[in-house]
């Protein structure tokens, strides 16, 4: 499997085989202690939706992610890469966020960001922060093949199309239109117009599909 290769298209549609969130797996350190923190609460403001919780990552971790951004979803002209409208601070909220899920997320991420420093320092003297862009791709390529870090990089490619793509940005790029006021309602089509005319002009049983 190439990610450093994926463009947007393939990366939504492999979102889609995605069925089950990924899980911890021994052996890999946690850095980053979660810091306790209150939610959104039972009434919260949907128009204004502020984020009531601290964001936890450090440099070096949100550095690493937006490297990963920029690998998961390139740039595609004339539209931008993940990276570029920083959908690595929407990871940082959401690995910071106080939800059982977000939770068991911020494991998994923070695990497979340990992961990564792990090879590269031993591949390349370096943390995955310091490596040049090349030096990522081919890292994170390979960890997506091993069976320890697959649950990794499965979820932050789900994490990082899912914060994509519920952006404008990411609507335009698979021209989603969403919900548009009209200037003006379109005028009927002329087979609506004669549809409507023959229909009218059958007799009430007729037009109930109860003609005896």
């Amino acid at each position: 499997m190439v990610i450093n290769t994926l463009n947007r298209r393939a990366a939504l549609k492999y979102t889609g085989l995605i069925a089950l969130a990924a899980q911890g797996w021994p052996g890999l350190a946690v850095s980053a202690a979660f810091a306790p923190a209150r939610g959104y609460g039972p009434d919260p403001d949907l128009l204004k939706r502020p984020v009531t919780w601290p964001k936890t990552l450090d440099p070096a971790q949100l550095k690493s992610l937006a490297a990963l951004c920029e690998i998961i979803l390139p740039a595609e002209l004339p539209h931008p890469s993940a990276a570029a409208i920083a959908v690595h601070d929407f990871l940082d909220e959401w690995v910071s966020a106080p939800y059982p899920q977000m939770q068991v997320d911020r494991t998994v991420i923070l695990s497979g960001l340990t992961a990564l420093d792990g090879a590269m320092s031993h591949e390349h003297g370096v943390s995955f922060a310091q490596a040049d862009l090349s030096q990522q791709s081919s890292v994170f390529d390979r960890l997506c093949g091993e069976e320890a870090t697959q649950p990794f990089a499965r979820r932050l490619i789900e994490l990082v199309c899912a914060g994509y793509y519920t952006t404008r940005e990411g609507h335009a790029a698979i021209g989603y239109v969403g919900n548009v006021a009209l200037e003006r309602f379109p005028p009927v089509s002329p087979e609506i117009v004669q549809h409507l005319e023959k229909a009218l002009g059958q007799p009430p049983a007729r037009l109930h599909g109860s003609a005896g």
